[in-house]
């Protein structure tokens, strides 16, 4: 399933993510985006490693910063 949260910063993204996960007991994996794209080569190969892991773990993943 996939959630989109976009709303100015300061209006509780983060927490709403972290209270879902919280509440359906999963870890929260965050990935920010300004990280993930600073080799844009290896893109989709960060992002196939980042979703194999958030699978093995049961986790949900949350991309932090993508409005960059």
């Amino acid at each position: 399933k996939i959630a989109v949260l976009h709303q100015p910063p300061g209006t509780g993204k983060m927490l709403m993510a972290e209270a879902v996960t919280e509440h359906l007991e999963r870890p929260l994996y965050i990935v920010g985006f300004p990280e993930l794209l600073t080799v844009p080569s290896q893109l989709e190969s960060e992002l196939s490693e980042i979703l194999n892991l958030a699978t093995i773990w049961g986790a949900t993943v949350l991309f932090d910063g993508g409005d960059v």
